[in-house]
């Protein structure tokens, strides 16, 4: 008798346990999936576990030790710049012409993970860089805003339009202050430039107090005219509060066609290498895009460098119909500057970057990162069958005028292979110069989003989402949460 007392009790003791059981896991389960979007919202719907490193990265490091994550989604997200405040804090800021905005995202360096004694990692689901916020800074902007810019001497971001550039003040200051609303931030144009939109995209680079901007061929090829097919540069304001009237701009180089990348050289700083995209309409396999050196000039400099454009292009090739029978200039030996590596033709060689970072032990143990130099190839559009859509790496840039000693893929996977599919277009590649991980980002315009590079000691090849699964693996294992957790409470209630 007094058993089935107490036994009825127990049985109602179990049923409750089993009800509060359930929506334990259930609650567990949704907090869960919030998390994992959150960490993971540029996963939903993009194939990053296709995404695989070149033979510039070995295989142990490839497959071991590599996290490739989405760190944000931006729509039509082009030029990128980092400003690195400190060892924990840096700012990433992208522009989306598509959308007429400048997005900034607040980055946290989680340097805990390193013990200080052995600079081993600790492992971390989210990666070593993590993103803190993201938020649209400059919008309204109505003709294309491809280039961006950030002086941290002066706290100004400068923007580049087809038309115009623009700077905005005191950014860094404002955000932090809490003024994240794009209406906070005035936008004030410094310089003017031809609006025509034929490869009219700006990207814009600040070195020395000086604002590098290239001016495309508003043609596939054609006699060049005013500024057209040179890269410029013109000096920054002295004093970003009493900005009166825009600079004289200064020609460092002519018989250029679509430069759309460039970036300086980390031991000399009278030296820029730039990406120049060839010409199409000559078949398939010719001509090469170009990886050029450029001597900058100094002041009242009359020797302006020309690169052929539009009679000469990459390896001597003549232009049949700016330069028939080498009538105009002389390919083979005409004065013009060669390209110190020329790419694979139609690819679309865009930003470019140095690796500089000297903290970095994976990159530097495991690879030839000395004086490399990132690409991020866009791909091509007409050629058949489609290439490119990858990040390339050159190795051995020297200073002196010789030959790097490799172009070679560091990843790739945005083209299906096999087929003629792409699901994304790299942009432009930004890196940590400082800390021991040296985090590659890299933006694609066609899939809206921001990817993020890390190589990690503890990392696992496809080890959660954010090292790759796809939503639909999530998915899955989130209905075999719910299936167990309704199994358990039937079993419960039925005893």
């Amino acid at each position: 008798m007094a058993f089935r007392i107490l036994s009825r009790p127990s049985g109602w003791i179990l049923r409750f346990i089993s009800v509060l059981c359930f929506f334990t896991l259930f609650t567990i389960l949704c907090v869960g999936v919030n998390i994992s979007c959150h960490l993971s919202l540029a996963q939903d719907s993009l194939p990053i576990n296709t995404l695989t490193f070149g033979p510039s990265v070995p295989v142990d490091l490839a497959q071991n030790r590599s996290v490739i994550r989405v760190l944000a989604r931006i729509p039509n997200a082009r030029e990128m710049d980092l400003y690195e405040k400190n060892s924990t804090h840096s700012y990433l800021f992208v522009a989306s012409p598509g959308t007429g905005s400048i997005y900034i995202l607040s980055l946290y360096h989680d340097t805990s993970r390193f013990n200080q004694t052995n600079t081993n990692m600790t492992s971390s689901p989210s990666g070593y860089v993590q993103l803190l916020s993201q938020d649209i800074i400059v919008n309204s902007l109505s003709n294309s805003p491809n280039g961006v810019a950030y002086d941290s001497s002066t706290d100004t971001l400068y923007v580049g339009e087809i038309a115009t550039i623009y700077m905005v003040r005191n950014v860094i200051a404002k955000y932090e202050s809490g003024q994240k609303s794009a209406s906070m931030y005035q936008k004030i144009p410094i310089q003017s430039y031809d609006p025509n939109t034929w490869h009219g995209f700006k990207y814009i680079r600040i070195h020395k107090k000086r604002m590098y901007v290239p001016v495309g061929a508003p043609c596939n090829t054609c006699i060049l005219t005013d500024l057209f097919g040179t890269m410029t540069s013109f000096e920054l304001p002295k004093d970003v509060n009493n900005f009166t009237q825009p600079a004289t701009k200064r020609v460092e180089a002519t018989g250029l066609r679509n430069s759309v990348g460039f970036d300086f050289d980390p031991n000399n700083d009278s030296v820029m290498y730039f990406t120049d995209n060839g010409r199409d309409m000559m078949g398939n396999l010719i001509p090469g895009d170009e990886f050029n050196k450029l001597i900058l000039n100094n002041e009242g400099d009359t020797n302006i460098k020309s690169f052929g454009f539009p009679y000469c292009h990459a390896n001597g090739i003549v232009d049949p119909d700016m330069n028939p029978n080498e009538s105009v200039m002389s390919c083979s030996n005409g004065n013009y500057v060669r390209p110190i590596v020329t790419l694979d033709a139609h690819v679309a060689a865009l930003g470019t970057i140095f690796f500089r970072n000297s903290e970095a032990l994976l990159w530097k143990q495991f690879m030839n990162v000395n004086r490399s130099v990132f690409i991020a190839e866009h791909g091509s559009w007409n050629r058949d069958p489609p290439f490119g859509y990858r990040v390339m790496m050159i190795s051995d840039v020297k200073d002196e005028q010789k030959a790097p000693s490799g172009y070679s893929v560091f990843l790739e996977g945005w083209l299906t292979k096999g087929t003629t599919k792409y699901w994304g277009r790299p942009v432009d590649v930004r890196q940590l110069n400082k800390g021991p991980v040296a985090s590659l980002f890299i933006s694609d315009d066609y899939a809206g989003a921001i990817y993020v590079v890390e190589f990690d000691p503890l990392a696992k090849k496809n080890q959660g989402n954010v090292n790759g699964a796809s939503s639909s693996e999530v998915s899955l294992i989130g209905r075999s949460c719910v299936m167990i957790a309704l199994l358990l409470a039937l079993l419960f209630f039925i005893q």
